[in-house]
């Protein structure tokens, strides 16, 4: 890319089957500037979203990790017919930490 120098910019490589990279640059002088990705593969969490008689609950919507920003909670989708719902994207080295709610009315929504 050729940027005037000085300049910052806010780049982002993703692929559905890796984990965004964020990243920023700065431009020090004129001329061509190259950033690299090393993109890690992602991890897919499944959940399955069940009510007090071990039932599937559809439609459920389900907030999980927003793919490439640790910490940031968003909406990742709702559960299929059989109560499931798969959130992609995620860090394997951060799976251990990683928080999921599902809600839906008339039900009590719940954090893992």
């Amino acid at each position: 890319m050729r940027k005037p120098t000085g300049a910052k910019y806010e780049l982002t490589a993703g692929h559905p089957d890796f984990v965004a990279y964020h990243t920023e640059i700065s431009i020090a002088q004129a001329g061509d500037a190259v950033q690299d990705f090393e993109l890690e593969p992602a991890a897919t969490i499944t959940v399955k979203v069940i009510d007090e008689n071990q039932k599937p609950v559809p439609e459920a919507s389900i907030g999980g990790p927003m793919p490439g920003r640790a910490g940031t909670m968003t909406d990742v989708g709702r559960t299929d017919a059989e109560g499931i719902a798969r959130i992609g994207g995620l860090s394997r080295a951060t799976l251990d930490s990683v928080r999921v709610n599902a809600k839906k009315v008339g039900f009590q929504a719940i954090v893992h």
